[in-house]
């Protein structure tokens, strides 16, 4: 097996460790006089009870991916890696939607490993193996 095929498998448990941290989703309050900022996990549900959907479905997606890159590693099918990029595209667009909602820092780290995962996965689905 060659060392490429483990960076598949590095970025997205990298992804999944910066979206469990409580920093990635952004959610805006305003009260009669200020506003303010709270910071969510990408798991936790209340970002998308208040309508910002996109850190959620990042999260699952990218959890799908890893799943497919561990089956990847197992089965060896040139098919699988461009599914994972299509999920890592997908994900990194919804992560992407969430940072429009309220800008983090972690939320773009997230959304540009998995720009990674997309890419990398993307170039080495001929030559994987």
């Amino acid at each position: 097996m060659k060392k490429r095929a483990y960076t598949l498998l590095i970025l997205p448990v990298v992804a999944i460790l910066l979206e469990a941290l409580p920093y990635g989703a952004v959610l805006q309050f305003a009260d009669e006089s200020r506003t303010y900022r709270q910071t969510f996990s990408y798991f936790d549900g209340t970002p998308y009870g208040y309508a910002n959907f996109g850190p959620l479905i990042a999260a699952v997606l990218t959890c799908v991916a890893l799943l497919l890159v561990i089956i990847l590693l197992a089965k060896k099918e040139e098919k699988l890696c461009m599914g994972i990029a299509v999920l890592s595209g997908l994900a990194a667009a919804a992560s992407l939607m969430g940072n429009v909602m309220g800008f983090s820092v972690v939320g773009l780290l997230i959304t540009l490993v998995l720009l990674g995962q997309c890419v990398l996965s993307f170039m080495l689905r001929d030559r994987l193996w």
